[in-house]
């Protein structure tokens, strides 16, 4: 807040190089600091402690036993924690495991959700371009493979959570069991035991065919379309051969040959289309656009499972974090606070005092300093590989080596120009003033 509300008064100045990075991220920083705070409120946590002192839990006792001990039965509460974790997580024996699980599901929900997003990304483009093709027999199919597994396991995800299965007195099914079950046994009956909605079954095997069914739907119609646009045009690379005087060297080294149009009428008519589909000038080449549409059929399918597993960064991220606010606290801060018992009061002052140093210095630098680096860096990487890789191509230009030859020829041709431009106007002034004594 302090870097935004300087915008005006630092706008054009040099900053130094260390408040320049923080000055031009100003609103990156604002935004994960926003997004942090928030999922502390989510987890109920701060610097590895519970925020809230008490818990939603009741403890039903007898009358001569003390909350919480053996004696007493948790009772849950009705509806939930009205917001986020419920405190009594945090001092759980199986605390890790809940919020392992926790963490690991709700990453892969977030993951899922903005590969969506990405594939919206492109269905945009394609309609703002007018590229029809690519809606239908692209990304169309690209939606129905990435809902049919990763989309279904979300929605698993979320049915898990939803579902009471204390009073169902069943225990949750594994839903990577049932994941791993869906697509190496199709068709197989599910067990009671692994059941989570009717006809669960019959879902399943619904899913794998679409699933199957959208990759030659990605891999073949568009390059079979495209060629039978252009003509069924096959072009053939020979070596180079001799030319007539006057032609460029490299126009002998492709020769057409053509099945049904005329040469040049198919030539023209491939080049148009060529360009239209953004793969750069020339005639169109049915071995190069099967090659280019295997390879995007094969990087989205394999990228589909590899940037979903990609994703679990959240989740060890936010379990590192998680584990060393809490060895902070407890091995340096919790130690401090309960040997004070033990002290004189000033000494036990002056300990407490060091240790809060020694706990505030480490909090800052290990967990706001590194580890908001290292989150940002692997969140850039989420959203430059994970993400945009739904929709971005970056083919729209053609890579110009760094060459000298060119710059200084063009140099010299300019010059040449204008001092030729500068001779015929010094010599139109003086015939002009030889003109006027006359």
């Amino acid at each position: 807040l302090f870097l935004i509300s300087r915008e005006k008064a630092w706008e054009g100045q040099k900053l130094s190089e260390l408040l320049s990075p923080a000055y031009d991220g100003r609103y990156v920083l604002l935004l994960m600091s926003m997004f942090s705070i928030y999922c502390g409120a989510v987890y109920n946590e701060c610097f590895g402690l519970s925020l809230l002192p008490w818990s939603y839990w009741q403890f039903d006792c007898p009358d001569d036993a003390a909350a919480p001990s053996s004696d007493c039965s948790a009772v849950r509460p009705a509806g939930g924690s009205p917001f986020g974790v419920d405190p009594v997580w945090g001092i759980a024996a199986n605390k890790l495991a809940y919020q392992n699980s926790f963490k690991m599901k709700i990453s892969i929900v977030i993951g899922v959700s903005q590969m969506v997003f990405g594939l919206a990304c492109k269905t945009s483009n394609c309609v703002y371009f007018k590229r029809w093709r690519d809606l239908l027999l692209e990304n169309l199919p690209e939606y129905i493979f990435l809902l049919s597994i990763f989309g279904y396991l979300s929605f698993l995800i979320i049915l898990k959570w939803c579902t009471d299965w204390v009073g169902l007195e069943k225990r949750p099914p594994p839903l990577l069991d049932t994941l791993l079950g869906m697509v190496l046994r199709v068709g197989s009956p599910i067990e009671d035991d692994m059941l989570m909605f009717p006809g669960q079954a019959t879902v399943q095997v619904v899913l794998i065919l679409l699933a199957a069914v959208a990759v030659p739907w990605m891999l073949l119609p568009k390059p079979l379309m495209n060629w039978a646009d252009n003509g069924y045009v096959v072009i053939e690379a020979d070596g180079p051969k001799e030319e007539e005087e006057g032609e460029d060297e490299e126009e002998g080294l492709v020769k057409e040959r053509v099945k049904k149009k005329s040469k040049e009428q198919t030539k023209q008519e491939a080049k148009a289309i060529h360009d239209a589909h953004g793969h750069g000038a020339g005639p169109f080449d049915i071995q190069e656009e099967v090659i280019h549409q295997s390879i995007h059929t094969i990087e989205f399918v394999l990228g589909a499972i590899s940037n979903t597993a990609s994703y679990l960064r959240l989740w060890a991220l936010s379990l590192a974090h998680a584990g060393l606010s809490e060895v902070f606290w407890e091995r340096v801060m919790l130690s401090a606070l309960e040997a004070a018992d033990r002290l004189h009061p000033l000494v036990a002052a002056l300990a407490i005092f060091v240790a809060f140093a020694m706990w505030a210095a480490m909090t800052f630098g290990v967990l706001m300093v590194m580890e908001t680096l290292s989150a940002c860096l692997h969140d850039i990487r989420l959203h430059w590989v994970e993400f945009q890789n739904k929709f971005y191509v970056g083919d729209g230009y053609a890579f110009a080596p760094l060459a000298y030859g060119p710059t200084v020829a063009a140099y010299k041709a300019e010059q040449a120009e204008n001092t030729d431009k500068s001779q015929v106007a010094r010599l139109v002034s003086v015939t002009s003033r030889g003109v006027s004594r006359d």
